[in-house]
């Protein structure tokens, strides 16, 4: 069963969006190219200042990010 959720207004910013996206990208370029994930890491962390290991349950942008990443790599 699937269960859709709409987050708080001010958790939709776009800052929020834009750290959801970049976890969802290093997830699943580390699952195309494992050898790469220091790789990614190191740009999540110098350039984007997010950090690839940051904690979060599945409603924040981390969680997000990770879990549309798996869906798309699972497809």
């Amino acid at each position: 069963m699937r269960v859709a959720v709409r987050l708080p207004h001010a958790e939709r910013s776009a800052a929020s969006k834009a750290s959801a996206m970049s976890h969802a990208a290093r997830c699943a370029l580390s699952g195309l190219f494992p050898a790469q994930q220091a790789v990614f890491d190191a740009w999540m962390k110098a350039g984007l200042g997010l950090d690839p290991a940051a904690p979060g349950g599945l409603l924040t942008p981390a969680g997000i990010g990770r879990a549309q990443a798996a869906s798309m790599l699972d497809f």
